[in-house]
């Protein structure tokens, strides 16, 4: 239920890939996303190979740097969260510029091929979020969980 909250407006999903992955075709999702009904996360669809575009290419890219990540998921960034990522030790960068479907190149620039979650603080009309990375799509999950419980133990007059 904590969860919920911190599901981006877009909604969310999570992507993983088959080994030696070189197109959407190679990568699972839930088709239409993963949201909220009834204040309870939402899939309407098992999931299915080239099920998510977006999403699908930027863990294609981050790939290219790191083929042991095969699994991603996005939440909801909220200020100051890499305070949680800091206390977790998990590596992370910040993205120059919002992460959009005419600017994933820029990963290949700014992933380095070792950080764990990738933080887009978006921009005009685009959201922010964290890209949270993992070797499985059960790591990824788990990982998010830990980030939002961290996040959620520090006093909000420390934000």
């Amino acid at each position: 239920e904590k969860v919920l909250k911190y599901i981006p407006e877009v909604r969310t999903n999570i992507v993983m890939a088959k080994e030696n992955a070189s197109s959407i075709n190679d990568v699972a999702a839930f088709p239409g996303r993963i949201t909220i009904v009834k204040n309870k996360l939402a899939v309407f669809s098992e999931p299915e190979f080239g099920a998510s575009k977006f999403l699908s290419k930027v863990l294609l890219e981050i790939m290219k740097k790191n083929p042991k990540i095969k699994a991603l998921t996005c939440i909801k960034y909220l200020e100051n969260m890499e305070k949680s990522l800091v206390k977790l030790g998990i590596k992370y960068t910040i993205l120059s510029k919002p992460l959009r479907k005419d600017t994933i190149w820029i990963l290949e620039e700014e992933f380095n091929g070792y950080e764990e979650v990738l933080i887009d603080k978006g921009g005009l009309g685009i959201e922010p979020v964290m890209y949270i990375l993992g070797v499985n799509a059960i790591e990824v999950v788990k990982k998010a969980v830990k980030i939002i419980s961290e996040y959620e133990k520090i006093p909000k007059y420390a934000l």
